[in-house]
């Protein structure tokens, strides 16, 4: 037994099988979507929609996030929308509250049931800290240890789309390292922030101070010492090759899919369908074609945020970096 480690709902988690179902039910909690803003719709309308067909289309919802057949709920909502003109899309229907789809309830399946192997390897940080280029490794070495279905489609799937989520992250660090690994790509605030602005087309599609408060709240995740923490810098100048040797010391699981020393991270990535390679403002690879646009973001966030607290984000992140798992020398 390991009798350390909180589950999702702050129940103490005394086996790898109740482990098993919190790190389950944590991740697919990020997967459940809420439903769109309904128009306030009156007359003999309003009343159809918010007697007839809301209250079966909160009962599909309901029971399709918590596992349970939606029927005969789902049939009879899809009957009401092919009478108004929507069509009988019963298939399509019945997962659309959950990112990706039925193919996320398999994945939700195979965590639970054993079919993914324990530990599975996490990986979280704050947008573009390096957080694809890291979880590309891991997917490639470690398939096995991952709750994820290769589909034809393109989507985030139950491993990948939790990512961002400081919550969902924090509590499986906290779950026995039996049940699951968590690996922390941390990267400096400014740098972060600018390259967020550059890949959402402006400083006006960011709002710095909320920024500060996430960006804060994943450096102390990293310096509590329950996560693998990598600073960018690391992934920046190491190849996925001399990645995965770490990752693999630091989590002390064996390398399964050996990578090769001419593999680089844009090659991997095409060949697993995931991360954008080709965008210049968007892409997941370092292009020099941003670093002017970087450079202009990084004055927007200095005009932003002044000089004492930037200085502070720049301790917290030193702390944070201290914690890596890969010492203090620099990569080769």
């Amino acid at each position: 037994m390991n009798l350390v480690g909180t589950g999702s709902r702050g129940v103490n988690v005394v086996n790898d099988e109740e482990s098993r179902r919190a790190l389950s039910d944590l991740l697919w909690r990020e997967m459940v979507r809420s439903p769109d803003a309904y128009a306030h719709t009156r007359g003999i309308r309003g009343m159809w929609r918010r007697h007839l067909y809301l209250p079966l289309d909160a009962a599909v919802r309901n029971r399709t996030a918590n596992h349970a057949s939606p029927e005969p709920w789902l049939t009879l909502k899809c009957a009401l929308q092919s009478i108004s003109g929507d069509g009988f899309k019963h298939d399509d229907r019945r997962f659309e509250n959950i990112q990706g789809g039925r193919w996320t309830e398999v994945e939700y399946q195979n965590l639970l049931r054993g079919t993914t192997h324990l530990p599975v390897i996490l990986l979280g940080g704050f947008p573009r800290s390096g957080t694809t280029s890291v979880q590309t490794v891991i997917r490639a070495t470690w398939a096995r240890h991952i709750p994820e279905i290769d589909t034809k489609h393109d989507r985030f799937s139950l491993w990948e789309a939790p990512k961002h989520s400081v919550e969902s992250v924090g509590e499986a660090a906290r779950l026995p390292k039996s049940a699951s690994r968590v690996v922390l790509s941390i990267r400096k605030f400014e740098d972060a922030v600018a390259s967020l602005m550059v890949g959402r087309g402006g400083p006006s599609f960011v709002d710095v101070g909320k920024k500060v408060s996430v960006w804060t709240r994943w450096m102390e995740l990293a310096t509590a010492g329950e996560c693998t923490v990598i600073p960018y810098e690391y992934v920046k100048d190491s190849s996925p090759a001399a990645l995965q040797t770490r990752l693999s010391q630091a989590l002390s699981l064996p390398i399964e899919a050996p990578l090769d020393d001419a593999d680089t991270y844009e090659a991997l990535m095409l060949r697993m369908g995931k991360g954008s390679t080709s965008d210049q403002l968007q892409s997941n690879i370092p292009n020099e074609a941003r670093r002017e646009l970087l450079e202009a973001a990084r004055h927007e966030v200095h005009l932003q945020v002044g000089e004492q607290q930037r200085a502070a984000l720049d301790e917290l992140y030193q702390s944070a970096s201290a914690m890596s798992a890969f010492g203090t020398v620099e990569p080769a």
